[in-house]
Formats: structure tokens, sequence, C-alpha cells
């Protein structure tokens, strides 16, 4: 999306495919007001030939007459309505996939900067807003121009003069459009923003309903809300006012031009009109009133879309992980992959004092596994998150020899099986959670993905088994169930690379002791970047690395680390004797 893209502009290449539609639903709207100022130039005609003159002619075909103009102004309204609501859903519709689409190619960063509030409140509901907005507002934008045209037409047949009076009143009414306009569109900006905070403050409840709980959060965070929400309301109630303020005078304005035509015609008498042009001309001043004011809430209306506009360029502008797009099938990766760090950094940004990791070097050879261990906040995570290149670093990663940063990321990936401690299930079938990201669920492949997860058991002992819904969040299941089902899923897809980020921190230790014999069979067949603190995980690694403050400080065996009396020493030196864990 070109960044100097008007906000007109992103509107309008929105509904560019549905442009039929709307040009169809347009000239219906314009017809609609074309009919409304006919109606109201038949008041001279009813009251000259029809009351004054009594032409029974006349008289006989204006029942016809109204009524094949009503039928024809119902179609109208009817087609007008239909086909701009067609616009207003299929290009909702169209743009809310376009921006998930986007969001699912968003690195790490733009998640952890952005609260999740906001992308919910964008995707779902400042695409329907701006497209809803739109339509109206050309619907009735058309309408009530056309309308306006034809009652001026009307105003001119029957006196040219006070017509000519009443629009010299139409500047300043332009300049009460503007001003309003622009002040309704600085109180939109400021009830979206409201509007998101909000909506990521209820998110965050609901998220954290157990810490909500468990603390007793209940005041403060409805005190929270209450002061979220009255702020929401009084941006909303300022943006009220200011468009009232502008129909009133507008009003006010169409008001004392009508009392000015009314005391000239009847006190000067300068317009020499007949009873009929002059009952024309004050019902054609009077019905000016309502597409007025129509108008104003026009102006309301599209200062809304535009301010959805802002919001959805915003989600835009983001940077974009260049995934290609393909059906996965299940394929095993059966030849374990080699890795190799090379001088590798990270820091947040530019800042250099937001350093994470600083020239990271090592080897990992094919089939063996490499276990990082370290103080809690030393880049032990991040390190292992470098390899799927979720965020951007400085030096080189090679997979099989390949630097990482020329591989496609969908090649990448596929390459990788990654297991973190925290379990992430969807609210889809525990079948479809195992085989994620594939289309076709190879159902022989996620039983003994099960098995080998030692997950079987409680999965057939649930009701529907491997077609039970888990719910969000896969709530429904215990931590150690859903740890294993998250290890079930690196199990099916068989990756030549395997990265654990303490995979089994959740399971008991009767659980991990049978776990583990399966992870073994897995890590044969792989190459395995492990984070642990369990010391059986440890000690069986053909190498260890110890992170500290972002720096490899330590490298090599459970025996060699142990002889050089560092880091890794003080660290096993706390062993729980219950847990077997290293910190």
């Amino acid at each position: 999306m070109p960044k100097d893209i008007s906000l007109t502009g992103y509107i309008l290449r929105v509904i560019k495919p549905y442009k039929l539609f709307l040009l169809i639903g347009l000239i219906a709207s314009g017809l609609y007001g074309i009919i409304d100022a006919f109606l109201i130039w038949l008041i001279k005609p009813l009251l000259d030939d029809g009351f004054v003159a009594h032409d029974q002619g006349f008289i006989h075909k204006l029942p016809m007459i109204l009524l094949a103009i009503f039928v024809c102004r119902s179609l109208c309204a009817y087609v007008s309505q239909y086909m701009l609501a067609k616009v207003s859903y299929q290009s909702a519709a169209a743009l809310k996939e376009h921006l998930f689409e986007k969001l699912l190619r968003y690195p790490s960063c733009v998640y952890e900067n952005q609260p999740p509030g906001e992308f919910i409140t964008r995707i779902g509901f400042q695409t329907t807003k701006m497209a809803t907005s739109m339509s109206e507002a050309l619907s009735v934008m058309s309408r009530e121009c056309v309308t306006i045209l034809g009652l001026l037409i009307v105003m001119l047949m029957a006196s040219p003069f006070f017509t000519i009076l009443y629009l010299l009143s139409l500047p300043l009414s332009i300049a009460v459009f503007t001003y309003v306009g622009k002040k309704s569109r600085m109180m939109q900006q400021k009830v979206n923003i409201a509007l998101e905070e909000k909506n990521n403050h209820i998110q965050e409840v609901v998220y954290g309903h157990l810490v909500v709980k468990s603390f007793g959060g209940h005041l403060f965070e409805l005190k929270k809300f209450q002061k979220l929400l009255g702020h929401n309301l009084l941006h909303e109630l300022k943006e009220a006012r200011v468009m009232a303020q502008g129909a009133a005078f507008i009003q006010f304005i169409g008001g004392v031009v009508i009392i000015t035509i009314i005391t000239l015609s009847t006190t000067i008498g300068r317009s020499h009109i007949t009873g009929g042009d002059f009952a024309c001309l004050i019902t054609a001043i009077l019905a000016l009133l309502r597409p007025i004011k129509q108008l104003t809430k026009v102006n309301e209306i599209w200062q809304r879309a535009l301010a959805s506009a802002n919001n959805l360029i915003l989600m835009e502008s983001y940077p974009q992980e260049d995934i290609q797009q393909h059906e996965k099938t299940k394929a095993n990766n059966t030849n374990p992959a080699r890795l190799a760090f090379i001088n590798v950094s990270y820091q947040y940004g530019q800042d250099v004092h937001t350093e994470v990791l600083r020239d990271i070097s090592f080897e990992l050879e094919r089939g063996q596994t490499l276990a990082i261990v370290g103080p809690s906040g030393g880049g032990k995570s991040t390190l292992v998150s470098l390899v799927l290149r979720l965020y951007e670093y400085q030096g080189t990663i090679l997979l099989d020899g390949q630097d990482i940063k020329t591989m496609p990321l969908s090649v990448l990936r596929e390459k990788t099986a990654f297991v973190s401690q925290h379990i992430t299930l969807f609210n889809e079938s525990i079948a479809a959670n195992i085989a994620y990201g594939y289309q076709e669920i190879d159902w022989v492949a996620v039983k003994r993905a099960a098995q080998l997860a030692y997950a079987s058991d409680f999965i057939e002992a649930l009701p529907q088994g491997y077609l039970t819904l888990l719910g969000s969040k896969g709530h429904r299941l215990s931590g150690g169930q859903r740890q294993r089902l998250a290890l079930a899923r690196a199990f099916y897809k068989q990756a030549s690379l395997l990265i654990l980020d303490e995979a089994t921190s959740a399971l008991d230790t009767e659980s991990e002791d049978k776990i583990q014999h399966a992870l073994a069979s897995l890590m044969a067949q792989s190459s395995t970047l492990v984070i642990a603190h369990r010391l059986s995980t440890i000690i069986n690694a053909h190498q260890i690395l110890v992170i500290d403050k972002g720096r490899l400080v330590e490298q090599g065996t459970h025996e060699e680390l142990i002889k050089k009396q560092g880091i890794y020493t003080n660290l096993y030196q706390q062993v729980s004797p219950d847990e077997a864990t290293l910190y």
C-alpha cells in the first residue's frame, strides 16, 4: 500500500471491484431524488389547473400519474438500498480477508508492540464501519444532491429572483460544512482510539480472568473500565455536539431565507407569481431543509468512514514476512539438519542498550541434541526464536549450509518443529490441533503421534475421542494434557530440526519419565535445540550452551562444564533433589 495514498483514495480502492453495483445503486438513488423533486413541481399544476382552473382532463389523469410515480419511487428505493448494501457487505468481507491475510504475515515484533484488541477491533469492526459508512454516505449524497438540484430547478421555474436570493445563503452553509467536517474527523479519531483502549481492556480481563479472581481485582478492573468508558463517552458526546450545532445553524440559515421570501412576496409583491408558483416555491424551500440536513449527516458519516480508513491504513503499513502461500501435504523429514550460528547478535530496534544477544557462535551437528541453559532473562528463548526468523538479527545462521535469510520462510519453517512452554491450542478438534497446518489429516500419523506423546489414553477416554473440540485455548484440558498435545503436534510433523523451549515444564515427573523415551526416538530422527531446566534432559545432550546476559559464557558437555567450575557448576549445585531441576 503506497504511503502517500489518501484516505478517500483508500476507500475508493476498496470498493473498486464492486463499481458496477455501486453505479446502479447511485443511479437508483439519483432517480429517487428526481422523483421527489417532481412531486414538488406537481403542486403548481395541482393548484393552478386543478383547484383554480378546474381542468377535468388533468384531474382525471392525476391519480394514474401519482400511481406511476410512486411505483417508480418504490422500485428506485429497493434497487438503491439493496445494491449499496451489496457493495458495503462484499467490500467489507473482502477487506477483512485482505487484512487477516496481512495479519498472518506480520513478524513477531508487530504482535508484541500492538495490543491484540487493536487487531480485533480494526478487522472485526472498523472494516464494517468504513464500508457501511461509505455506502450510506454515497447513497445519501447521490439522492439528496439530485433532490436539491431538482428542487432548485423547480424554484427557478417558479421565481428566478427568489431562487437567487436563496442561493446567496449557500456560501455560509458551505463554510459551516467545512468547519463541522474538520471537527468531526478529529472527534471521530479520538472516539476510535478510546474504543480500542476499551476493547483492549475487555480482552485483558477475559484472558486474565484467573488472575483477576485469585488476586481480587474485580473492583480495580471495574473502576478502570468505568474510566475508559467515560473517556469514550466524552468524545462521542463532543462529536454529537459538534454535528448538532452544525445542523441547527444550517437549518437556521434556511429559516431566515424563507422568512425573507415570504415577507418580500407578500409586502412588496416584486415577484408577480401565481398562487401555484408561490406554493411550489415555498414547498420547495421547505423541502430543501430535509436534504440539506441529510447532507450534514453525510459529512458526519463520511468522516467516520475516513477515520476508520485511517486506522486500517496503519495495518497496511506494518512490515510483512515474505511467506509463500501453499497447501501443505504430509511429508516426513527423515534427514536431521545441521545448524550453525556465526557471530549472531540481536537488539530491540536501533538502541544498543536493548541488546539481547551478542556474538553468539556455535554448531549443532546432524542428529545431535544441544541444550541451552542459563539464568532467566538471559536470552535463551530469543536465541531459539531466531532460528525461525521471528526477529531480524545481525550475523549469520546456517541451516544445512544455507543462510536462512536467503531461504524462503515457508521452506525454513517446514524444516522445523517448535514446542514452547506457552502452549497454543485452537478451537478445533484434537486431531486438527495435532495435524495443525495441514489441509488433510493423516489419521494413522495423528494416532501414532498421540501415542508417542503419551496423549492417546486421555484422548480416547473423551466421549468424542480425537474429534473432541477443545474450546478457546484448549482450556477444557489440564496443563499437562495441553503440553502433550503440543508435543504430539511436533511428533506429527517429524521435522529435521526440533526446537523445544521448556516443552516438558507442565508435565509431572512420572509423565516426563515416560515422554523422555518418546522424545529420545524423535530426537534420533532430528537435530534438537532444547531449552530445559530438567537435569535429565540436559545431562544427555551432546553439547550444552550457557547463556548469561545475552552472551555465550560456557560451552561443552555436562562433564566438561562441571570441571570448569563456572556458572554451569553453580546451577548444577542448586539442583532440586525432589524435582531434579537445574534452576
